[in-house]
């Protein structure tokens, strides 16, 4: 949104910077998003910007501080998950942390790889192929919701989540796999505003699947877990992934496995897919962007 509202007001401020739109434009949406503006910049410290941070550091904080403020005076100051009162782990948990963090390792990268193998072949496709191809995930996505727990399954996922934090439930078995699907469908139509909300939710099921089937008391914990790894392994930002989480979630008594979980899901995602999804589709952007730039 920032990039293309840029291009608007390049016309009287021709001195704008595309990678300082997208920076700053990606930082205030996670801030604003999710209520982090801490985790806001890491995102694009971590992921968007990288060693560029000194020359746009000024106006990426100005969009978080914006970001976060109009976000605040709508809602108010608010926790997303709410202050969860988590007990500091023993070693016991190391051993479940170290599992569920390969498993969403291999489930990021598994994602990872598909967007960009459907990225791909988007790109070669005529415009009607691609308006059949929405058509068909839409179908798709539809059926799922039809057929399994469409209640759960609708929206990004985070009353899901908060639920699941909260609300001592059991869940299906299968619900971190309908999740997953639904995220894949509704992400590869192209027309979706991101995968890191959905990320959260299903590793979020899949850590209280683990603490289900291990019987574990830690449950709360686990979930931490499954949506730190999960969302380090997609958007290969660890940091990112758990700054967000301990800003939305108050949980700081577990810092210590949740750096874990970051660390693990990001290697064991690389072991599967070595390109990150963000930088593939800017590389995209870019091939597509510089022509017409030097055309003009």
């Amino acid at each position: 949104m920032f990039f293309a509202l840029g291009q608007k007001l390049k016309r009287y401020f021709p001195k704008l910077d595309n990678s300082t739109l997208i920076a700053s434009g990606g930082a205030a949406g996670i801030a604003a998003a999710f209520n982090t503006p801490l985790g806001g910049i890491v995102f694009a410290i971590e992921e968007l910007i990288g060693p560029h941070f000194h020359r746009m550091r000024s106006s990426m904080l100005i969009a978080v501080i914006i970001a976060g403020m109009v976000a605040q005076s709508l809602v108010g100051p608010y926790l997303v998950f709410g202050s969860l009162n988590v007990a500091s782990p023993d070693f016991g948990i190391m051993g479940p942390t170290l599992l569920v963090s390969c498993l969403m390792g291999v489930l990021g990268g598994l994602s990872c790889k598909s967007f960009m193998f459907i990225h791909t072949w988007l790109s070669t496709q005529t415009l009607r192929s691609k308006y059949l191809f929405t058509a068909v995930l839409g179908l798709a996505l539809g059926t799922l919701l039809t057929f399994t727990h469409s209640d759960l399954l609708a929206g990004g996922g985070i009353p899901l989540i908060r639920d699941l934090l909260w609300k001592p439930t059991q869940i299906s078995p299968w619900l971190g796999f309908e999740k997953w699907l639904g995220m894949m469908l509704t992400f590869m139509s192209g027309i979706a505003g991101g995968f890191f909300a959905p990320a959260l939710a299903v590793g979020a099921i899949f850590g209280k699947i683990a603490a289900q089937i291990l019987a574990l008391p830690q449950a709360t914990t686990l979930i931490l877990i499954g949506m730190v790894s999960l969302l380090s392994s997609m958007a290969r930002a660890p940091f990112t992934a758990l700054v967000l989480v301990s800003e939305m979630s108050n949980s700081h008594a577990v810092i210590l496995p949740l750096m874990i979980a970051s660390l693990v899901g990001l290697f064991v995602s690389r072991l599967v897919e070595k390109r990150s999804y963000y930088h593939f589709q800017s590389e995209h952007w870019k091939a597509q962007l510089i022509p017409k730039e030097k055309a003009s």
